[in-house]
């Protein structure tokens, strides 16, 4: 087994954390793993797809919601002790798009429901409240890079969200180009923090953007005036997310490191 280390671990390191949406919307446990491998379909959903089929509240299981609430709070915590947590400017656009989601499905709860009022409302109204709160975090604390749009732009031109090889394959999905992750990756490799830069992710799309970004510079196809120092990439923890945000090296160009997978994650907006 890997070792495990938290997100506020990282920081506290002293590294620059860009976090992925993918982790920020997910509040992963173990049970729900097994439970995602027990009906055959591989994925977990996330609140927004829970709610997104929901015609009432009494469609909502309550654990969710409270995973959700409790795990939003932790991650907010953390983000409000560490600046160096941060993001690139689309995927915080992402989170927006999933935080409006959830905020009009509250709507569409509480209008449809016999108890308007309730901890189930009560709950997800604190998950937006929490998930507000990071989304300005993550705006104050991240800076937009302008020579990331054009590493951006050559990472999907050039289809680098493909693996080139047997490594970091979706399993039961394709990989799709996306220039929030380009945009990630490449502000990543912009940061020239001397103590360290990290991405927290659970998508293997982004695994490949850096690992063919490092292969097209050791062939030569790479500009010249692209940067490059080495990005450690940390997934979730499958046991221990939930509880304590602890993660584990997925991928780092001087280990190339390979773990088990997570299912693969289904978006509610």
């Amino acid at each position: 087994m890997k070792q495990s280390i938290t997100l506020e671990e990282l920081a506290q390191q002293g590294n620059h954390v860009y976090i992925d949406n993918c982790v920020i919307n997910r509040a992963y446990n173990i049970a729900e793993i097994q439970r995602s491998v027990q009906r055959h379909d591989h994925t977990i959903l996330d609140l927004g797809s829970l709610l997104g089929s929901a015609r009432r509240f009494s469609g909502v299981n309550i654990r969710n919601l409270h995973r959700e609430a409790v795990h939003v709070l932790g991650l907010q915590k953390v983000l409000e002790r560490f600046r160096s947590i941060r993001s690139a400017h689309e995927i915080i656009l992402e989170h927006e798009a999933y935080l409006l989601h959830i905020k009009r499905a509250l709507d569409y709860l509480s209008d449809n429901s016999v108890r308007r009022k309730g901890k189930k409302s009560a709950l997800l109204a604190q998950a937006i409240d929490g998930h507000s709160r990071i989304n300005q975090l993550l705006q104050e604390h991240s800076t937009s890079h302008p020579e990331a749009e054009e590493i951006s732009r050559f990472m999907c031109e050039n289809k680098l969200y493909r693996p080139y090889d047997v490594k970091f394959h979706k399993r039961f999905s394709e990989p799709e180009e996306s220039y929030a992750d380009a945009s990630l990756v490449s502000h990543a490799l912009l940061d020239k923090n001397p103590s360290g830069v990290v991405i927290a992710t659970a998508d293997t799309d982004i695994i490949n953007l850096l690992r063919n970004y490092y292969k097209y510079r050791q062939e030569g196809k790479l500009p010249s005036h692209f940067p490059y120092h080495d990005i450690k990439i940390y997934f979730p923890d499958n046991l221990r997310w939930f509880h304590g945000l602890q993660m584990s090296l997925s991928y780092s160009e001087e280990a190339e490191t390979v773990r088990i997978k997570l299912p693969e994650i289904v978006t509610g907006f």
